[in-house]
Parts: structure tokens; C-alpha cells; sequence
């Protein structure tokens, strides 16, 4: 007789053990839900703007800052071509299509500038399943450059206008080559300086360069400060202002200016007077920001020193030709008359003497140069 031997095979309830601890890691522990808790959490709270094409150039996936730059749901895009979801960027996609590694700079327009870096996704085996490619923001950055780099040019300007002013022009020359360089400068369409005449009653109209200079210097010059808009009001409060739209301060008829979409009028301030206006037009809306301004304000009161100093050389100039026209018919009946024996500088004008000085006398008598020291005399 046969006696038959019973084996226990502990593979189902292997499998039972199995099946349980499963099922507890599957609903109790959310096992499947790690990698996307993850993910949510990692991707989906990135600044920078992540997207993932797969081997036929399709997204995907894509982040929410991603959606927000490419201007679509994840719902519409997801699945789509790359070049068909991004059909608003057709020439970067032509351009950066097919790369798989590298990294450039590229603007995208409304959305801003980015840094964007292409990389290549691998699989176990090492083999290629897609790119992806991540675009962080530097719009900011590059604002702060583009400041930086028009503050340095523009600050320039005021060490050319005291180089202008040291050097030796007549002040309407100084006037033209001042608006000149504001011109070109700061890319303003048109500068006009005016200044002040009849006490603050009247403003004249001195300098201009750019768009319609030619017929502003050939048209109407000088007008009363009330008719004459925003420079006017500015060369009576000694307080810049900005305007936008085709508000005007012109002093002439025409349309010049009717492109114009923004004006800054700075006072050319010395101490507590006003002595002209620095007015600076553009086709270009709000251009004047407060850098600019500043630097602008710098160059108006350069230009209020010198036109305060050529006036007063001017001043001077006509005061000495004066003078000496009067002294010379003077000096002409005196000479005739005997009574003219010499003439004396006092320091600010020479007039004419019928009494030698002591080291007159010994000069003329020896022949010889004559010095004194202090206390002889």
C-alpha cells in the first residue's frame, strides 16, 4: 500500500499576503499618488516655465507658469504639436525646433524675455523619449540693463554741456549745440530752449534742433509768457512738468508737433530765478521716466549758468566798449588841452591823470624800470 504524502504549497497564501499589503499601500498610503504629489508640488510651484515634448515633438506636459507664457490651458495644448500650440512663436519654433541640447536667450514678445534651456530626457535604457525646456523670466533683469546703459549715456550729456560752456561761444551758439546734443542724446524728435526776457514777462525762443527746428527759428520768436502753454507756465513757477498727447507749448502755427505724444519743460534754475526753459519733445508715450528727468534737469540748470554767465559777459563787453568810447573823446579834448600828462588803472577802468606819481618821476628822469616795496608809498 502507497502511502500518499500531503504538501502544503504556500504560494496563494503568498499571494494573499501580497494582494493585502498592496491593496493597503494602494488606498490606505496612497502609494500611486507619490510621483504626482511631488510633482504638484515641485513643478507646479516653479517660477520658471517647464514644458515637456516627447520623441514627436508633442507636449506633453507643461507647468502653470508655462501656461501662463504660452497663453493656453494645459487641457488644450496637451497632445498638440509643438509647433501647432505654439503657432505664436512660429519663428522660434522654426529656429529652436530641432534642437536637443543648448540654451539662448529669447524674447517672446508681451510675455517677456527669457533664458531658455533645452535638454535632452532619457529613458532606463538610455534611450532618447523627448526634450524639455525650461524658461526662466530675466525681463526684469534686462530692464534694469537697459536703464543702466541710457542712465551712463544720458549722464554724459552734462559733462559735454560744461565742456560747451568752458569753451569760447557766443551764447547762441552754446544754446544750439546744447539742444543738439539733448537731441541726440536722449532720441527726443525735437528740443527747444527758450528764455526768459522784460523781467519773466516775455519768453523768446533761442535754440532748437531736430524735427521742425527750421521752422520754429524762422516763425514767431518771442511772445508773452501767458500765450506761450506749458513753457510759459514753467518759466513762471520754476517747476518742471510732463505732459502726454498733442498738448503743446509751441509759440508758433503749424503742425510740427502734431505727432508729439509726450513733453518734459524743465526751468533752467539759478538760485531762486528761473532764466528759461528746456522743453524736450517725443513721438514716444510715456519716455520720460524719473531718470531721465533728473539727468534733464541737470543739463537745464548747466545751461542756466551759462546763460547767466555769457550775459554777463556780454554785459561786461558792452559796458567796456562804452566806457572806453567815452573816455576817448574825453581824453582827446584833454590831451589837446595840456591837462593829460598820463593814465591810471584803478582796477576796473583806466582814466586819464595831470599828476605823476613819485616812481613816475624817478622812471622818466633815470630811465630805469622803478619798484616800491610795501609801505614806501
Amino acid at each position: 500500500v502507497l502511502k500518499q504524502s500531503f504538501v502544503l504549497d504556500p504560494t496563494p497564501f503568498t499571494l494573499l499576503i501580497t494582494g493585502v499589503t498592496f491593496a493597503l499601500a494602494l488606498f490606505r498610503f496612497q502609494l500611486l499618488d507619490v510621483v504626482p504629489a511631488a510633482r504638484d508640488a515641485v513643478v507646479e510651484g516653479m517660477s520658471d516655465a517647464v514644458l515637456v515634448l516627447d520623441v514627436e515633438n508633442r507636449i506633453v506636459d507643461l507647468n502653470r507658469a508655462a501656461q501662463q507664457v504660452i497663453g493656453h490651458e494645459r487641457s488644450e495644448v496637451i497632445g498638440q504639436p509643438a509647433d501647432k500650440a505654439l503657432a505664436a512663436y512660429e519663428d522660434l519654433v522654426s529656429q529652436y525646433g530641432n534642437l536637443t541640447e543648448g540654451r539662448a536667450e529669447i524674447n517672446l514678445g508681451a510675455s517677456g524675455i527669457f533664458d531658455m534651456r533645452l535638454s535632452t530626457l532619457y529613458d532606463r535604457h538610455e534611450q532618447h523619449t523627448g526634450r524639455l525646456i525650461v524658461l526662466r523670466s530675466i525681463t526684469d533683469h534686462k530692464r534694469a540693463e537697459q536703464t543702466l546703459r541710457r542712465w551712463m549715456q544720458q549722464s554724459r550729456v552734462v559733462s559735454e554741456v560744461a565742456h560747451e560752456i568752458v569753451a569760447e561761444h557766443s551764447l547762441d551758439d552754446l544754446l544750439g549745440r546744447a539742444a543738439e546734443l539733448v537731441c541726440d542724446r536722449f532720441g527726443a524728435d525735437l528740443v527747444v530752449i527758450y528764455l526768459s526776457a522784460n523781467e519773466g514777462r516775455e519768453i523768446v525762443l533761442r535754440a532748437a534742433s531736430g524735427e521742425g527746428a527750421g521752422v520754429l527759428l524762422s516763425g514767431r520768436r518771442q511772445v508773452t509768457t501767458s500765450r506761450a502753454g506749458i513753457a510759459g507756465d514753467v518759466l513762471r513757477r520754476g517747476v518742471s512738468r510732463i505732459v502726454g498727447g498733442t498738448e503743446s507749448s509751441v509759440i508758433y502755427t503749424g503742425d510740427v508737433l502734431s505727432s508729439v505724444r509726450a513733453e518734459a519743460a524743465l526751468p533752467l534754475r539759478l538760485g531762486h530765478r528761473t532764466t528759461g526753459v528746456l522743453d524736450v519733445y517725443s513721438t514716444v508715450e510715456d519716455v520720460f521716466d524719473e531718470t531721465t528727468l533728473a539727468v534733464l534737469q541737470a543739463v537745464a540748470d548747466q545751461l542756466a549758468l551759462a546763460v547767466d554767465n555769457a550775459r554777463l559777459i556780454e554785459e561786461i563787453a558792452g559796458s567796456g566798449h562804452e566806457t572806453e568810447r567815452v573816455y576817448r573823446g574825453q581824453d582827446l579834448v584833454a590831451w589837446r588841452a595840456g591837462q593829460v600828462m598820463g593814465y591810471r588803472f584803478r582796477g576796473e577802468h583806466v582814466e586819464p591823470t595831470s599828476v605823476l606819481d613819485p616812481e613816475a618821476e624817478r622812471a622818466l628822469q633815470d630811465a630805469r624800470m622803478v619798484l616800491t616795496e610795501p609801505g614806501e608809498g
